[in-house]
């Protein structure tokens, strides 16, 4: 079985991370000489980068996790909890629609003020400077692909799902003999249950455990959850997620 390369496996896990936290880096002098200009003291100054660059990215992804619950509570039917959620999440976008002009005005104004740019130069001035923040807002709207196989990323046809229901053969009556009228109970395939010890794709595991997707990938992201690779795909242990009791 092909694996994808290690290095587009890294990029997948630690680089939106990475490209973040250099948007902001690149951000924040900017955002400093902006508050020194203003007056404040550069003892106190270095309080607008965390103002306005952590703000656009902490409301970027508050709307990007109010998202994904709606979608959850989409999908399962539950209309009430879906429609409090597309509320709180239409809040949330605006909060970030305001924190990334905010923070993108900053770098444009102070590179502007700093360079003293005009023309075609200013222009120029005014596109780079923007790219650290649309960046930084970006990436946090980013969804890894948790659900794509290892076979789909090279192209080869996925294995069969075997725990679908069988398709029953058609049922093909003896010559010049009639039927008898009986009704039979459609076959269904068992469930089967996961082990304890068992590990399963994020996405699965949370819906077995009927919980949002992204509150399991927020306890990743704490470094609650022990996450493993399994064939190209993020899975978690049914035993750290399991809901039931255990009885002792």
């Amino acid at each position: 079985m092909t694996h994808t390369p290690w290095h587009i496996r890294m990029a997948r896990r630690h680089g939106p991370t990475t490209v973040l936290y250099s948007a902001l880096a690149l951000s924040a002098p900017g955002e400093f000489a902006l508050g020194v200009m203003a007056g404040w003291d550069a003892r106190v100054a270095w309080l607008m980068p965390a103002v306005l660059s952590l703000y656009a990215a902490i409301s970027a992804r508050n709307s990007r996790e109010w998202s994904d619950l709606v979608r959850e509570l989409d999908a399962n039917g539950d209309v009430d909890r879906a429609a409090d959620a597309k509320v709180k999440r239409g809040r949330a976008t605006r909060g970030a629609l305001l924190a990334l002009i905010l923070a993108t005005a900053a770098q444009i104004t102070e590179h502007v003020l700093t360079t003293g740019a005009t023309g075609a130069t200013a222009w120029v001035v005014i596109v780079v400077s923007a790219v650290p923040p649309l960046v930084a807002a970006h990436v946090l709207h980013l969804d890894p692909p948790e659900d794509v196989e290892e076979s789909e990323l090279h192209g080869t046809p996925a294995p069969a799902d075997v725990s679908s229901e069988p398709t029953p053969a058609p049922w093909k009556p003896e010559l010049n003999k009639a039927p008898a009228a009986r009704w039979t109970r459609p076959f269904k395939a068992p469930v089967k249950a996961p082990r304890p010890d068992e590990w399963l794709p994020i996405r699965e595991a949370a819906r077995r455990a009927n919980v949002a997707a992204s509150t399991l990938y927020r306890r990743r992201d704490a470094e609650k959850l022990d996450v493993r690779t399994v064939g190209g795909q993020q899975c978690v242990l049914w035993a750290d997620v399991d809901p039931t009791p255990v009885n002792t």
